[in-house]
């Protein structure tokens, strides 16, 4: 009660505008674990919930359970019961969304980006360069 849920594809800039007015967003696995969309609710500042990360291994990995998205079994068994939680919980949704945003804008920023890919390719012969 006093909730609406969509479920519907929608045009892009619809379905955006209904992301930045929502609490929480589910993020299944698709063509594979991580998704643009978890950028897009990162982005935007939505809680997101999502099949556990725990199984992934991805580098840089913004995925910290229950710190910047809120992690449920693999087979949705208790998304209902996570969904009605965390609704009751608007603390604890706003400590995610900030939480989150500060480790993306930190793991994704322009100067740990390419850091990043300057590591990745001065160490490609498996020598440690200085």
């Amino acid at each position: 009660p006093g909730y609406s849920f969509l479920k519907d594809r929608l045009p892009f800039q619809e379905y955006m505008n209904a992301l930045y007015q929502s609490k929480l967003s589910i993020s299944p696995f698709g063509q594979g674990e991580v998704c643009y969309r978890d950028f897009e609710i990162f982005e935007l500042g939505v809680a997101m919930i999502k099949p556990t990360m725990d199984i992934v291994n991805t580098n840089p990995n913004p995925y910290i359970p229950n710190e910047t998205y809120i992690p449920v079994d693999l087979d949705w068994k208790e998304l209902n019961k996570t969904v009605l939680e965390m609704l009751d919980k608007p603390d604890k949704i706003q400590y995610i969304v900030e939480n989150s945003r500060k480790v993306y804008d930190e793991l994704y920023s322009a100067h740990n980006f390419c850091k990043y890919w300057y590591d990745f390719f001065s160490n490609i012969d498996g020598i440690e360069n200085e």
